[in-house]
């Protein structure tokens, strides 16, 4: 349950939150969606959508709909494009990196051998 998505219809009473640690009460927050963002099913990032907003901009208390569930998972979604596209990035870079310094040390997948060897 904590690495899928959770809509919280009303974040006050529900026991997951803790009004004292989690700044719940006094800001205003009713109800949330949260999303986390995972990449080898670990969590990378957490995208929170707090108070359903009408079409005044204004909180409505209403609950979310489903295509404001859709639109989140749409955003995590390309959320984690991102994230594994700047994955591919850093490793390309290493393999880069790892390739040149095998260049310059005339390693370029030649077996290494002994210097010595035929010596008699």
């Amino acid at each position: 349950e904590d690495k899928e998505m959770q809509v919280v219809k009303d974040v006050e009473n529900d026991t997951r939150f803790d009004a004292l640690v989690d700044g719940i009460g006094s800001n205003g927050v009713r109800n949330l969606i949260v999303y986390p963002i995972l990449m080898r099913h670990n969590c990378v990032a957490v995208i929170v959508v707090a108070n359903k907003l009408g079409a005044n901009g204004r909180i409505t208390g209403d609950d979310f709909l489903a295509a404001d569930i859709a639109a989140v998972q749409d955003f995590a979604t390309l959320s984690t494009l991102a994230f594994l596209q700047k994955e591919i990035q850093k490793t390309r870079k290493q393999a880069s990196t790892k390739d040149d310094s095998d260049h310059e040390s005339g390693d370029e997948g030649e077996e290494k051998t002994d210097p010595r060897e035929g010596l008699v």
